[in-house]
């Protein structure tokens, strides 16, 4: 999250915008760059406050969001207002939310899924036994968790560091 991050936001013009920080924050960039972190017209946030219903989920991408329904599927629609029309090359897009992990493990293993990943991270057991059901339609990436992220965005400056670590 970067609220506790951030100062105060500035308009610098109609397409650029100044974070001023609370305390150096190497954290920022990357906050900023995933998909949980979105740009919202301010009459949507004061209209809705916390942007977690579904009215509140707008935007100028590839795709609109169509439904969520708690703990099962959230969908998303082909825009048609999407300021580059040759994009996306899907109609839609749906994540199914499972979250019993050995029903979502099933799913996988029978080819029901696509793309899963899971949170928390599969034990290496059962990606192993993932991997023995679907052979090479699957490949399994073992990231290490425990890392030092640093970044220096500011040339010249000092990279800050946040250490972060794996569940036991």
């Amino acid at each position: 999250m970067v609220r506790p991050l951030i100062d105060r936001v500035e308009a610098v013009d109609p397409h650029t915008v100044r974070f001023h920080l609370k305390f150096p924050a190497a954290t920022l960039e990357s906050a900023v760059a995933s998909s949980w972190c979105r740009v919202v017209a301010k009459h949507i946030l004061e209209r809705d406050g916390d942007l977690l219903t579904a009215k509140s989920q707008i935007g100028t991408g590839p795709f609109k969001f169509k439904r969520y329904v708690r703990d099962s599927i959230v969908e998303w629609e082909r825009n048609p207002n999407y300021f580059k029309p040759q994009y996306p090359h899907v109609d839609a897009v749906k994540l199914f939310i499972i979250p019993d992990i050995t029903r979502a493990l099933a799913a996988a293993k029978s080819g029901q899924l696509h793309l899963w990943t899971t949170s928390p991270s599969l034990s290496k057991s059962r990606a192993m036994e993932l991997k023995n059901a679907r052979g090479d339609a699957v490949s399994i990436f073992d990231f290490p968790m425990n890392a030092t992220w640093a970044s220096s965005p500011t040339p010249g400056s000092p990279p800050s560091t946040t250490p972060t670590s794996a569940r036991p």
